[in-house]
């Protein structure tokens, strides 16, 4: 661990049943939960910022990782030298499974009101607290800190983040990256979000029709 990591380790905030280096634990090989580059370093920042606020929760059953993958890959990258882990009971492996599909689950079908996101948002002072912590970008944070909600019938579709999701596998993940490696390069925009990316690849497609 370099003298930056070592300063940086999070303070243990959350109930836990026990204190492990994460290299013991052992994750689900099975879990549908992918986390991408830019959710791990926020992951990672949030740790350092506020500490662990929720542990990883071990199966005793299997002794495998239920909930929080990405908290574990994080604490790895950071190489911390132990996390807290909460250790629960899960009477088979089909309650284990379904326990963690729900976890991945539940939290993706909240439906956020970006208007209250746009006030609280305003709320916030930027000089003491780093809103990349809200998990905005600041491209997403702009047309919400800067919209007009007294007239929603102005707002447009296309300023506002949607609570969509897509799937993909750890290959068609690599092939994303590449493309959207290719098309930054191309614009000139080593800062281009992901989302602007897909557009512009699907905007590509459509004009070769």
């Amino acid at each position: 661990m370099n003298s930056d990591q070592t300063q940086s380790v999070p303070q243990v905030l959350c109930r836990h049943s026990t204190l492990a280096d994460p290299k013991s634990l052992v994750p689900r090989g099975d879990n549908p939960n992918q986390h991408d580059e830019r959710q791990l370093e926020l992951i990672q920042k949030i740790l350092i910022h506020q500490g662990w606020r929720a542990p990883i929760v071990v199966s005793k059953r299997s002794g495998k990782v239920v909930c929080g993958h990405g908290r574990l890959m994080a604490s790895l990258a950071m190489n911390l030298p132990e996390v807290p882990v909460d250790e629960q009971e899960f009477a088979s492996e089909e309650d284990e499974i379904a326990h963690m599909i729900a976890d991945n689950r539940l939290a993706s079908m909240a439906e956020l009101d970006y208007e209250k996101v746009g006030d609280l948002l305003r709320e916030l002072d930027a000089s003491s607290v780093d809103l990349d912590l809200t998990c905005f970008a600041d491209w997403e944070r702009d047309p919400l800190l800067n919209a007009v909600w007294e007239a929603p019938e102005e707002k447009s579709d296309r300023d506002i983040p949607q609570n969509n999701s897509i799937t993909l596998t750890t290959e068609q993940r690599g092939v994303f990256e590449q493309a959207a490696s290719r098309l930054r390069d191309n614009e000139d925009d080593t800062e281009m979000s992901d989302g602007r990316c897909v557009e512009l690849i699907c905007a590509d497609f459509l004009a070769g029709e």
